[in-house]
């Protein structure tokens, strides 16, 4: 915290504390804190109201009466917070590693690890489930820091000191095969090649009997290499991923990102937008510009993000991710399955990623250091969905859509998309179907555009069964469309039956 003198918690309201340091930004219920604090919820009401109210003494007003039976701190503006410290400390000792600062990616790190305090999140309870969850993460990610910083000490040549500190680890947790791998290296080094070869020996004993599979590529290719007597040291540490940035020493360059769909050739209008958007995302700053565009559906918000992404390439030289979240659908994408997508394509092992969504990101969140990358997520849900896959660090971009108005910040920038105007409705039509067949009959053209309620999506369609049909004539197109608009829409495949069923209703919808 901000204020000057430390505040001393009684034991038996650190867990209350934990849980609701755990879930900030975010609230807890009262039925998560009776149990992290009692293990039951059972009579519990009153004994957590007076928990709470000694807790807001002690905070000073930064536990703000509940809302709907649920409860989260507000930090002050000066306040700070262990975990979010941890973090930016990580991240710069892997952006040292990126660059090859392994010297000055040991004190980052080492410092990052000071906050942890030993034995690390002893306050925070095993049970009820939620916080099992969060701590389990948390200590993953403190695992991952762990291992980078005897993985960067390795490489400063600290091989005789590392031994037991490796050992230590080891015995935690034997299955490990980045410490496996980083103990074979450290012998290795340290002249005990024989040693080494029977720890790989160990390591494949194991994981036959625990799991019924031999170790990995990277772990058979070290003992291959030691028994040769030939070991490559990585510039990065034995278990550390290849960025794509070929100008730097010791690092391999994957694909470039180039992930963005097709921007569509017959785009019309939204000048306006574009130029709100295009400025928003390409303006230097010191954190990430997030745009946001949304609307209802068939409005072209998809189409409009593809273009304004293609134009602003030229700000982000080190690629383009592009991510269907399939927020309005009935599956919205699994966010650890995204990022097992998304690390790949910057240049991590795939058969090395973290287990956990929080790891991951922080992985994610490394990669990205130092680099300028675009991100586009298309059909975002809520800004909760989003979260994992967001930059930490300024020279990246976000661009979102949805259905839904997400909440705007001083970072995100909102664009509400109405309908498109009739004059562009009509340009649109007449780039699929031709200006001949448009002066022919501007009187149905126009009306096609009426029923079509400046939807470009549903212009798109109308264009298109014209286009499969020159001989029909607009009028009498426009007369099937006024009485059969669903079925004319749907018949063909062009169309995404969710969205079209919607036109009917876009006509309430039109926006300013």
């Amino acid at each position: 915290m901000h204020d000057a003198a430390p505040v001393s918690i009684p034991r038996t309201r650190r867990p209350l504390l934990a849980a609701l340091l755990l879930a900030w930004p975010g609230e807890v219920s009262a039925q998560t804190l009776m149990e992290a604090a009692w293990g039951d919820t059972v009579g519990r009401e009153n004994a957590l109201k007076t928990a709470l109210s000694q807790l807001r003494r002690l905070l000073n007003g930064r536990l703000p009466p509940a809302k709907t039976h649920a409860y989260r701190l507000e930090l002050r503006p000066g306040d700070t917070y262990d975990l979010e410290r941890y973090r930016r400390l990580a991240q710069q000792g892997h952006e040292h590693i990126a660059v090859g600062n392994h010297q000055a990616a040991v004190a980052c790190l080492r410092e990052a690890l000071d906050l942890w305090g030993d034995p690390p999140l002893a306050d925070v309870p095993d049970d009820p489930l939620r916080l099992a969850t969060w701590r389990q993460e948390l200590l993953w990610e403190r695992k991952v820091t762990q291992q980078t910083l005897l993985e960067s000490r390795l490489l400063l040549g600290e091989h005789h000191q590392l031994l037991p500190e490796i050992r230590k680890e080891l015995a935690e947790d034997p299955l490990s095969e980045p410490l496996n791998a980083l103990l074979m290296r450290a012998l290795y080094r340290a002249g005990y090649r024989v040693e080494a070869l029977r720890r790989y020996d160990t390591i494949a004993t194991l994981l036959a009997q625990d799991t019924a599979v031999e170790p990995g590529v990277r772990l058979r290719r070290l003992r291959d290499e030691i028994a040769a007597d030939d070991v490559t040291e990585p510039a990065a540490g034995p278990w550390a991923v290849s960025l794509a940035q070929p100008s730097t020493p010791g690092l391999s360059a994957a694909p470039p990102l180039a992930q963005l769909p097709p921007a569509v050739t017959d785009f019309t209008g939204r000048a306006t937008e574009i130029e709100q958007l295009s400025r928003h995302l390409s303006a230097p700053g010191a954190g990430v510009p997030i745009a946001s565009i949304w609307g209802p559906p068939g409005v072209g918000k998809s189409t409009l993000a593809h273009q304004v992404a293609h134009l602003v390439r030229p700000t982000f030289p080190d690629g383009q991710i592009y991510v269907h979240m399939a927020g309005t659908s009935n599956q919205p994408r699994d966010i650890s399955e995204v990022l097992g997508e998304v690390l790949p394509a910057l240049g991590a092992s795939a058969a090395y990623l973290p287990a956990t969504v929080t790891a991951r990101a922080a992985l994610y969140r490394s990669l990205l250091a130092g680099r300028r990358v675009l991100v586009l997520l298309d059909d975002v849900c809520d800004m909760y969905q989003t979260h994992p896959l967001l930059p930490g660090t300024p020279g990246c971009a976000v661009l979102l859509t949805s259905r839904a108005h997400l909440a705007e910040t001083a970072s995100v920038r909102t664009v509400l998309l109405g309908p498109l105007s009739e004059r562009e409705s009509i340009n649109l039509l007449s780039d699929i179907i031709g200006a001949d067949r448009i002066r022919s009959d501007p009187v149905a053209a126009a009306d096609i555009i009426d029923v079509c309620s400046g939807l470009p999506l549903a212009v798109r369609l109308a264009g298109a069964r014209l286009l499969a049909q020159p001989g029909w004539p607009l009028h009498t197109f426009a007369d099937q469309l006024r009485q059969h608009r669903m079925s004319l829409f749907t018949s063909d495949k062009v169309a995404s039956p969710a969205s079209i069923s919607k036109v009917e209703h876009a006509r309430v919808l039109r926006l300013p």
